[in-house]
């Protein structure tokens, strides 16, 4: 099999997802939020989206947003940041190909800056991060300022 510039372009498209559940239903297979939902989907679906698209996903809320993207399949790649502050710029997802009926990985996010990390750890950022490990969060995406300074930490399981 010969992949051309065209089928690699295909693969990396980064496309548009609708908030709503009735419009995922209404458009291509691609955007259906389960395997029983559409027939198939062949390829990688990679979307891009900032902080302000997924609180809409999530009702208003960042992190019920990114866990609905999370339970259609969608999981974090990676964060860039904004130069000066470490916010969020975007995020990017990749949902993988899938066929009806076939089990279908589902994610949960949670997102803490270094001073709710520390204050998990009681006083200590490492035993921050590893009491989160017992329960299978596994950290994923990081942003940063200009300076160094970590603004967001990104945490990811498998539900």
């Amino acid at each position: 099999m010969t992949l051309t510039l065209a089928g690699v372009a295909a693969l990396l498209t980064i496309a548009p997802l609708s908030p709503s559940r009735a419009q995922d239903q209404q458009t291509a297979p691609v955007m259906a939020k389960t395997p029983d939902e559409a027939a198939y989907v062949k390829t990688y679906q990679h979307v891009r989206m900032d902080e302000e698209e997924i609180v809409k996903h999530g009702k208003g809320s960042f992190e019920q947003g990114l866990n609905e993207l999370g339970e259609r399949g969608y999981e974090l790649l990676f964060v860039t940041s904004t130069t000066e502050t470490g916010k969020a710029g975007f995020h990017y997802f990749i949902r993988t190909p899938y066929a009806a009926g076939a089990p279908r990985l589902r994610f949960r996010y949670k997102r803490f800056d270094s001073g709710s990390i520390v204050q998990l750890g009681g006083g200590s950022f490492s035993d921050g991060l590893n009491k989160l490990s017992p329960e299978n969060w596994e950290l994923v995406a990081i942003t940063t300022t200009s300076t160094g300074n970590v603004g967001w930490h990104y945490f990811k399981r498998v539900e």
